[in-house]
Order: C-alpha cells, then sequence, then structure tokens
C-alpha cells in the first residue's frame, strides 16, 4: 500500500472567477431550495422527509460559504495590515473584518460578473471604519486607558459607614429618650451589646 503523507495546512488558494461563481451558484441553489421547502410547509408540522432534505440543503449552503469565507479569509488579513487606524486593537478589526466577510457572502450576487474580492473589500474598509468612528466616540468620553486603580472607588464603603454610623445614632436616639419603653435592664443590654 502506498501510504500518502498528510499535506501541511497551508494558506488557502485563491479561486478564479469560474469557480468562485460556481461555487456561490451551489451555495444560493442549496439557500433557496431551504427557502422552498419552508415556504411549502408555512404553517404545518415539517414531515420527517422535508426535514431531512432541510436538514440536507442546509447543510450544503453552510458548507458553500464556509468555504467561500475560508478561501477569502487572507483578504481580511491584508486589508487589516494595510490599514492605518492608530490606537485600534488588530484583533478588532480582524474580527470586525471576518463578521462583514460572513455578511457579504449572503448578500453577494454573482450573476452581474464581479469577482466576490471586489464585492467584499468595499463591506470590509466599511466595517473597519465603524471600528474607528467607535473608538472615536468611545476615546471621546473616556479620553484614559481603563486603570483598575482609577476605577477602585471608596463610595459603597463610604455609604457603609454612614449608615452604620445613622443606625448607631438612631438606636442611641431610642435609647436616650426611651421610645421602645424598655425596661433598665433591656436598655444596659443593648447598650453593652453595641458598645454604645
Amino acid at each position: 500500500p502506498v501510504v500518502v503523507p498528510a499535506r501541511p495546512a497551508s494558506k488557502p488558494q485563491t479561486l478564479n472567477i469560474d469557480q468562485e461563481q460556481l461555487l456561490f451558484l451551489r451555495f444560493n441553489y442549496a439557500r433557496a431550495q431551504v427557502g422552498d421547502i419552508l415556504r411549502k410547509h408555512t404553517g404545518k408540522r415539517l414531515t420527517a422527509t422535508a426535514t431531512r432534505q432541510l436538514l440536507a440543503w442546509g447543510r450544503r449552503a453552510q458548507s458553500a460559504r464556509s468555504e467561500i469565507v475560508h478561501r477569502n479569509i487572507p483578504l481580511v488579513l491584508a486589508m487589516a495590515k494595510r490599514t492605518r487606524l492608530s490606537g485600534i486593537d488588530y484583533n478588532e478589526l480582524i474580527s470586525e473584518g471576518n463578521m462583514a466577510l460572513l455578511r457579504s457572502a449572503e448578500k453577494f450576487d454573482c450573476g452581474r460578473g464581479y469577482k466576490f474580492s471586489t464585492y467584499s473589500c468595499r463591506a470590509i474598509l466599511k466595517s473597519f471604519s465603524r471600528v474607528a468612528m467607535r473608538a472615536s466616540r468611545y476615546r471621546g468620553r473616556f479620553p484614559v486607558e481603563f486603570d483598575p486603580a482609577i476605577e477602585k472607588s471608596d463610595f459603597v464603603e463610604r455609604r457603609r459607614e454612614e449608615h452604620d454610623s445613622n443606625c448607631v445614632d438612631e438606636l442611641k436616639a431610642i435609647l436616650v429618650k426611651n421610645l421602645a419603653e424598655l425596661n433598665d435592664v433591656e436598655r444596659t443590654v443593648i447598650h453593652e451589646r453595641f458598645a454604645l
């Protein structure tokens, strides 16, 4: 027997326009089939056969979309490296770019004759600009970086001390004026218990 060594994980190869169009046609056809099955059974219970078909077409659509996104992830990385946005985390850019890539795959129309990368580049750049806008708004509201030492506040501790002090003062007033109508033994017990 001939043993074929496992191919190392490599960078995903880009698709030519025909391969890309075929992949999008498969993706859109599978999504259309899912939609047809759901429309046929609107308001009705799915049969076992319809459920199996729905799941099969759903897996095909998800598989095609995953391949589209996997083949175009280097585009997000390249654009994130080229983007010169100061003060923005590189990982946040990548995350937003990946989400834009996923949304682009859902909306792309391969019938217009353009490559998916042309379409998705604009969506990725727009997502990067949204990240920059969000970061600038955040910096406007919070001009310094997060510092736990600054954030630590003694507000709760002060409120607790104030509350304890108020309770002690109230208890003293009750004992002095004997508002609870306590006898001498009861007043002594409370006085000693709370070290008044």
